[in-house]
């Protein structure tokens, strides 16, 4: 049903947000981004691979030791999904670029650098103007509530599981408190998501709540939900979920 669907922040609107990556900051002018070089590319592409794999044997995980295949492999998918990002640029933006391998790791003409930015901070502006649109909406819903749960105080969190019992849902996070809907019930599950362990490592899938919404239907409050697994190699899947209850807090 349609009451059962993020109305603001739903994957159209996350994939306007991964546009954004491409501002002034990330984007480096470089003269030989003019021309397709295959030279070019393997050795950049190279290049930010190591940075990458060395600031993950840097962080460590609880003294683990990296598996190099392993992170190179992540840093394989995290390049990819970039890629399918840019393929989703207008055509006109498309058409200036010879190597779009090169835009995804940050390279660009100055020329292209600055037609780019120019769409990105459109997007940008799109993107926030949505954002903001449903932040006031939760606030007006929330005024429904005797007790406010501030919905809007958290954004992102890792899942790490969803407990159904008689009186509430429960959906608990790794880093933010859990997420309690009092007489909850899921009306919309696209998709499984990935339970955390307490012996995650690097390379484990998860589950990120990216984003939520509230809404208020025939006496119920709904709880939507946009959220991304990643296989663990940065393979994505987008997708939504609601749940619909009396009220919702955190705890």
């Amino acid at each position: 049903m349609q009451k059962y669907k993020m109305k603001y922040l739903t994957p159209e609107w996350y994939l306007i947000l991964k546009r954004c990556l491409w501002d002034e900051d990330y984007i480096i002018e470089d003269d030989r981004a003019e021309r397709k070089d295959n030279e070019f590319f393997n050795t950049v592409y190279k290049n930010k691979e190591n940075v990458f794999v060395k600031n993950l044997e840097f962080a460590g995980y609880d003294g683990e030791k990296i598996d190099i295949n392993k992170a190179r492999k992540v840093f394989c998918g995290r390049f990819n999904d970039l890629l399918s990002v840019l393929e989703t640029f207008p055509q006109e933006i498309i058409n200036l670029i010879p190597d779009k391998r090169v835009l995804a790791l940050g390279y660009a003409s100055k020329n292209n650098k600055k037609k780019i930015i120019e769409y990105t901070e459109k997007q940008k502006k799109l993107y926030l103007g949505i954002w903001g649109e449903a932040k006031t909406s939760v606030n007006e819903v929330e005024k429904k509530m005797k007790e406010q749960p501030n919905l809007n105080e958290y954004k992102t969190g890792y899942l790490s599981n969803i407990i159904q019992n008689e009186s509430e849902l429960i959906i608990e996070f790794v880093d933010i408190p859990d997420l309690i809907i009092i007489d909850g019930k899921i009306k919309r599950q696209d998709e499984n998501f990935y339970e955390w362990k307490d012996n995650n490592d690097l390379f484990s899938p998860l589950t990120i709540m990216v984003e939520k919404e509230l809404d208020y239907c025939d006496g119920k409050f709904i709880v939507n939900l946009l959220m991304e697994n990643q296989d663990g190699f940065e393979k994505h899947k987008v997708w939504e979920m609601s749940i619909e209850g009396s009220s919702v807090k955190w705890c």
